[in-house]
């Protein structure tokens, strides 16, 4: 009798860290989703100079975009894996709800942006 208690309890407390533990994992997902549209960042206008000739473009999950760009708070990426940067590769996430603008911030890279983001403007303040 007393076994089956105990064995009713670690249940439970298995339960509560299990369900703890998925809660803090998606409310990091969604802190750091937010904190990355607050410190946004776009190319300065005079710099935006459209499409790239030479991109692709591929939808991939978030730990994929954070692993291939080795920063852990990336939402998106341009990388030039070829030796002569003739071939620019897009990571963005499958959906987002700033897709057109990670995507603008991207081209930029394309275009020749440093990833440094010098003379870059923030779109939505300091909220």
């Amino acid at each position: 009798m007393n076994d089956n208690r105990h064995a009713k309890t670690w249940a439970a407390f298995l339960w509560t860290f299990l369900a703890m533990a998925v809660l803090i994992l998606f409310c990091s997902f969604v802190w750091t989703d937010r904190r990355a549209a607050r410190g946004f960042i776009m190319q300065p206008p005079a710099q935006y100079t459209g499409v790239p000739t030479n991109y692709e473009e591929r939808h991939v999950n978030l730990m994929t975009i954070r692993f291939v760009c080795r920063n852990m708070r990336a939402i998106a990426c341009a990388m030039m894996p070829t030796v002569n940067r003739a071939k620019c590769i897009v990571l963005l996430p499958p959906e987002h709800w700033l897709m057109e603008e990670l995507r603008s911030h991207e081209h930029g890279h394309c275009n020749g942006w440093p990833a440094g983001h010098p003379n870059g403007r923030r779109p939505f303040g300091s909220w």
